[in-house]
């Protein structure tokens, strides 16, 4: 005689308890011995039973209403995601996880992105990733153990071979593939809840699962593994922290979003959410934890590069506004960090107001911010000079040039004049540097500049030299205060 369908109190067991199951060899589970009828696991709803709460009539609601995951799709997203522990019991894991590796430390060591957007592709982590998801949805915390250690061995298996790989490289740099991912924000937070989100549709329904190549492609798991093995590798451990946390990010982003999407379409039935909301809305609230514990540096992150971005215009701004008053100056660079400003101009004669631009500089930034003006002598992109003044232009810049090739970067070129006699002949150069200490060679500075003087016209045969060094230092006025 067939037995009665248990009633709301009786003591039900769902996959995973632990209780009158025993697992096969594949993982999957089985009552007693086999022969008899399957355990009640809650997957499979019945038309005879109501919802006893206020939470499983609302979720009843919901699948009535919109089209929720029918029990045959339900069972093959089980079979698939907890046979094989996520995927990470096969070898065929393992090898595409190496592979997607290999391919994505080259691409970034060679700064190709198609490269890396293939490494994306190859690499199967969102399998286990969703499983984690999934089994926390189903209130079946146990089952998530197996493949968050397969995720967290597959990464850490990743960071050794890109370490290894890139050893490998001759001359290592650190490239823009590198740098993109080791300043995540909130923008990669909200890439990765979206992708996550897309990543459990495809593994519930699979008339969507075709856009899950998209979903390895946005939400990038692989390339933060690779950029930590290579910063590491490259002593970057700054820069190996900010992909560490971009990984995190996308990690735990995708595992919550994951869990409310399958709440929200109705994968889980409303019996088991019901019976099991306990399980269920604790895995959500622990993972919504971590994800609070990962949005903490990135908002710091985020104001920190809102902050560095306001800095930038600014000061780019006053650059500009010292600029106006110098008609015949250029701008040829300008880089811009928290304590230093360096600025390149080149014009005919030498900039004026640079201390006005500095003290603008440090009301910007801050009072230890320090401005370097690096002035080349050149002639203006109107050519409104005429030919002598050019001439004389010419004079100048091959004279600096030969005397910064000398003296280096520590020692500032500020200004090139000459002394010339009745007959027109130049019989003095006066070459003007700045630095925080003089150059290591006066002599072989000298003898530079008789060599660059040796090949222009209008010079005497030894024209002497006068180098005049100005010595600029940061003065620490923390600690001062006025009389």
């Amino acid at each position: 005689m067939a037995s009665a369908a248990p009633g709301p109190d009786a003591p039900d067991k769902t996959v995973g308890d632990g209780e009158d199951e025993d697992e096969d060899e594949n993982g999957t589970h089985a009552a007693g011995s086999g022969d008899g009828p399957p355990p009640d696991t809650g997957l499979e709803g019945r038309e005879d039973d109501e919802p006893s709460t206020a939470l499983g009539r609302i979720v009843e609601w919901w699948r009535t209403r919109h089209q929720g995951t029918t029990p045959e799709e339900r069972r093959r997203v089980i079979d698939t995601m907890f046979t094989t522990g996520g995927g990470t019991k096969t070898g065929r894991f393992w090898a595409l996880q190496a592979l997607a590796m290999v391919i994505a430390t080259m691409g970034m060591s060679a700064n190709s992105a198609a490269v890396v957007i293939g490494a994306m592709l190859v690499a199967p982590l969102m399998i286990p990733i969703m499983a984690v998801a999934t089994s926390l949805a189903l209130g079946w915390p146990q089952r998530a153990i197996v493949p968050l250690i397969g995720v967290a061995a597959a990464s850490a298996g990743s960071v050794v071979l890109a370490f290894a790989m890139h050893s490998l490289v001759a001359a290592p740099t650190v490239t823009e593939e590198i740098l993109a991912r080791t300043s995540p924000d909130l923008r990669d937070l909200f890439i990765a809840l979206a992708a996550g989100a897309a990543g459990a549709l495809g593994t519930a329904r699979e008339d969507v699962s075709a856009s899950l190549p998209g979903v390895a492609v946005a939400v990038a798991l692989v390339p933060p593994l690779a950029a930590i093995g290579m910063c590491l590798e490259m002593g970057e451990i700054d820069l190996a922290s900010g992909a560490f946390l971009l990984f995190a990010t996308n990690l735990v982003a995708i595992v919550l979003a994951g869990i409310l999407v399958l709440l929200w379409f109705g994968f889980v039935p409303a019996r088991l959410l019901e019976r099991g909301r306990v399980a269920v809305w604790g895995g959500a609230t622990a993972t919504l934890a971590a994800l609070v514990v990962v949005g903490v540096p990135l908002t710091i992150r985020t104001v920190e590069a809102a902050e560095i971005a306001e800095n930038n215009r600014a000061v780019t701004e006053a650059v500009i506004g010292w600029l106006d008053d110098q008609p015949q100056m250029e701008l040829t660079d300008l880089s811009v960090s928290e304590t230093r400003v360096r600025v390149e101009v080149s014009g005919p004669s030498e900039p004026v107001e640079v201390a006005g631009l500095s003290r603008r500089i440090q009301s910007i930034l801050s009072d230890e911010a320090r401005t370097t003006v690096r002035w080349s002598v050149g002639s203006t992109a109107g050519g409104d000079e005429d030919s002598g003044e050019r001439e004389l232009v010419d004079r100048r810049s091959a004279i600096a040039a030969a005397a910064r090739q000398v003296s280096g970067d520590e020692v500032e070129v500020e200004a090139v004049r000459f002394g010339e006699a009745d007959d027109g002949s130049t019989y003095e150069v006066v070459l003007d540097l700045a630095g925080e200490d003089p150059p290591e060679d006066p002599e072989a500075l000298v003898l530079a500049v008789l060599e660059a003087t040796a090949g222009l016209d209008g010079f005497v045969d030894d024209p002497e030299i006068v180098i005049r060094f100005t010595e600029r230092r940061v003065l620490p006025t923390a600690s001062l205060t006025a009389e």
